[in-house]
């Protein structure tokens, strides 16, 4: 048997649960940077490791071991008696589930038995923060009552994982308008990513509004940003290593949004994170007050999955008011 996670959160209670089988990590955030659907393979992890190394500053070699060592773990699945599959509720593990859905909907032949354990509350506790949370013999019980995938979760996620990729958005706006109830976080996840693209009103993706937002009254340490940034999401997502890579574009280029100061390499330690300032720069205050559009101040070179925007004109913007993308 084997379980897959998206991350090493779950392994110490997973461990003591005593529950049988191997711990595999599968946990590319998927959910940022490029996932072209022209490209798999050696390829495809080479794309996902030049982005890890340019958004949250790993070296190149840890970015390609880490993909590495996740493709072997996936490849040990295939050929296990039972895969069972740990996640949430929330955009990043979303993502990552239909990405391996779609992955396993192709090997079914070679799969035994595939389960799922995908939650977003659990009895007894008031505020669910994930599955790592959970004691151990929350674990045992969760798992006496995974569930086998069937074959409309398998459609849906490969439906959704190749609308993700698309090169044009329009195809994962009119998922939302179809029965995703298969999969009945997915539709919260994918509204979450197309929130993220640039705003019409001031250019900001909905995750660097949130990062402006918290120093609107002054400035504030990293992690009290990266604090202030995990209470403004509705399911809680974005982990420190991939915060800071927000903040850091926002810092960039020549009409930076935010100031920080601090030691130069404070994304690379939480402890850093707490010495390290961060303040709204003139340019911030007039994104802040809708004088001024933070795509139009200083361009954009950003992937939202499959979409590539780039320059001073986003080709798709957000409109909040509609809660659609317009194309701009």
């Amino acid at each position: 048997m084997i379980h897959i996670r998206c991350g090493n959160d779950m392994r110490p209670a997973f461990e003591a649960s005593g529950l049988p089988g191997d711990y595999v990590v599968c946990a590319d955030p998927l959910c940022e940077g490029p996932t072209p659907a022209d490209t798999e393979g050696a390829a495809w992890r080479g794309v996902r490791a030049g982005f890890a190394c340019e958004a949250y500053g790993v070296t190149l070699e840890k970015a390609e071991q880490f993909l590495s060592e996740q493709e072997a773990g996936l490849a040990r699945a295939e050929a296990a008696d039972e895969v069972v599959l740990w996640f949430e509720h929330d955009i990043f593990d979303q993502i990552i589930l239909i990405s391996l859905l779609e992955r396993f909907a192709r090997q079914r032949a070679r799969i035994a038995k595939l389960t799922l354990i995908c939650i977003d509350s659990y009895p007894g506790v008031e505020r669910f923060f994930g599955l790592a949370r959970l004691a151990p013999e929350a674990l045992s019980d969760l798992h006496a009552r995974r569930v086998e995938v069937t074959d409309r979760q398998f459609d849906l996620a490969s439906r959704a994982w190749a609308a993700y990729r698309g090169a044009e958005p329009a195809a994962i706006e009119t998922m939302l308008t179809e029965d995703t109830t298969a999969l009945p976080f997915l539709a919260n996840a994918l509204l979450r990513h197309l929130e993220d693209f640039p705003s019409l009103r001031d250019g900001l993706a909905r995750t660097e509004r949130q990062a402006l937002l918290s120093v609107t009254d002054g400035p504030q340490t990293a992690e009290q940003v990266f604090g202030a940034n995990q209470a403004m999401e509705e399911a809680r997502w974005c982990g420190d290593t991939m915060f800071w890579g927000w903040l850091r574009r926002l810092a960039g280029g020549h009409m930076p949004a935010l100031k920080i100061q601090g030691p130069e390499n404070w994304f690379m330690e939480r402890a850093l994170a707490a010495e390290t300032t961060v303040s709204l720069t003139r340019a911030g205050s007039a994104i802040m007050s809708g004088a001024a559009d933070w795509v139009k101040l200083g361009g954009i070179d950003r992937w939202l999955g499959g979409v590539h925007l780039q320059g001073k004109q986003a080709a798709w913007r957000w409109n909040e008011a509609s809660r659609c993308l317009v194309a701009a």
